[in-house]
């Protein structure tokens, strides 16, 4: 069963896209902080200093964005190898039968 997405997910992406938009087609530096704002607003936590020593608080929001809107629109819990991840075995020691199919189109 796949996670629904949220509308406060969606929300964010509509924030996001509005930040997008704001730069895309008018450079203008209040209207972009005030997207950029309205963006960061959806962040739930700060970011880690590791994180922030090396990249953008923008681009740490769209990643953690990117990271949420990907599971909840292709997380397939049937794909899941759990005995594989559970026991770290590395893909090499698996037997043919048991490698995913690196081309479906093949089958």
């Amino acid at each position: 069963m796949r996670p629904e997405l949220s509308d406060e997910l969606l929300d964010e992406a509509d924030a996001l896209n509005r930040l997008r938009n704001q730069l895309a087609h008018n450079l203008d530096e209040k209207k972009y902080q005030e997207r950029r704002a309205a963006f960061l607003a959806y962040t739930r936590e700060k970011p880690d200093p590791v994180l922030l020593a090396e990249f953008s608080e923008v681009w740490i929001a769209i990643m953690s964005l990117h990271s949420r809107l990907t599971f909840a629109v292709e997380f397939d819990p049937a794909t899941l190898r759990l005995p594989t991840l559970l026991t770290m075995e590395p893909a090499s020691q698996l037997s043919a039968s048991d490698k995913p199919n690196s081309n479906p189109s093949a089958t």
